[in-house]
C-alpha cells in the first residue's frame, strides 16, 4: 500500500504529522479500550462535525465492546484533550474506516490528514493489505484507499411545506456523487456481518 503512494503524497502526509508532533507534542493511541473510546467520542461530540446524537456513540461503544473486529484509535494533547479519533473494523487483512471525529478548533493543523497519517503507518506496520474509507476520503488518499460501497440517504418527513419543497427540488439536483466515480470493488471483498 505505501509503495503505491507517490513520493509527494508520502512527504505531504508525513510532513503534516511531524509538524503537529513538534508543535503540540500530540500522542497517538493506536488502540482505545471501549470505555476510553466512548469518553473520547463524547468529549469530541460538541467540537466535531457532523452533529450526532449521543445514542450514536453509545451504539459504537457497544460494537467495540461486543465485536472483536471493531477498533478505535485516537490522538490527544499531553493534557488529555482529545483531538481526533478513527474507528472501524479489520477483517481479512483489510481495514474498514467508517468514523472519524476531529476537533473543529484545530482546522489549520489538518487533524484529519495527521490522524490518517498515523493510522496508515500503524496499519502498514500491522501488515494490513488494504484500507477502505467507507463513504469516501480526501482527494489526496482517494487513489490508494477506496470506499467499500455506495450509500444512500433516506429522508422520512411528515407531510409539510419543507417536505413538499424538498420533493420538488430533489429531481433537479445533480445525480452524480462521489461513489459513482469510484471503482467498484472485486467480488472477493469481505464485509461486516453481525
Amino acid at each position: 500500500m505505501l509503495a503505491g503512494m507517490g513520493h509527494r503524497t508520502r512527504r505531504s502526509v508525513a510532513g503534516k504529522r511531524k509538524q503537529l508532533e513538534a508543535h503540540a507534542h500530540v500522542a497517538f493511541l493506536p488502540s482505545l479500550e471501549p470505555a476510553q473510546a466512548l469518553e473520547a467520542m463524547l468529549k469530541l461530540q460538541p467540537r466535531s462535525m457532523p452533529d450526532r446524537i449521543t445514542g450514536f456513540y453509545q451504539a459504537r461503544y457497544n460494537l467495540l465492546h461486543e465485536i472483536p473486529d471493531f477498533f478505535c484509535m485516537g490522538m490527544r494533547l499531553p493534557d488529555g484533550t482529545w483531538l481526533s479519533i478513527l474507528s472501524g473494523w479489520r477483517r481479512n487483512r483489510v481495514t474498514y474506516l467508517d468514523l472519524q471525529m476531529n476537533d473543529v478548533h484545530f482546522k489549520k493543523e489538518s487533524l484529519s490528514a495527521v490522524m490518517r497519517a498515523f493510522m496508515l503507518e500503524h496499519e502498514i506496520a500491522n501488515q494490513q493489505e488494504l484500507i477502505h474509507f467507507v463513504g469516501g476520503t480526501s482527494l489526496l488518499l482517494r487513489r490508494y484507499c477506496q470506499p467499500t460501497e455506495p450509500c444512500t440517504d433516506g429522508f422520512l418527513w411528515r407531510p409539510c411545506l419543507r417536505a413538499s419543497l424538498f420533493h420538488l427540488v430533489i429531481p433537479f439536483m445533480k445525480p452524480e456523487s462521489l461513489y459513482e466515480h469510484v471503482r467498484v470493488g472485486t467480488d472477493g471483498e469481505s464485509s461486516v456481518h453481525s
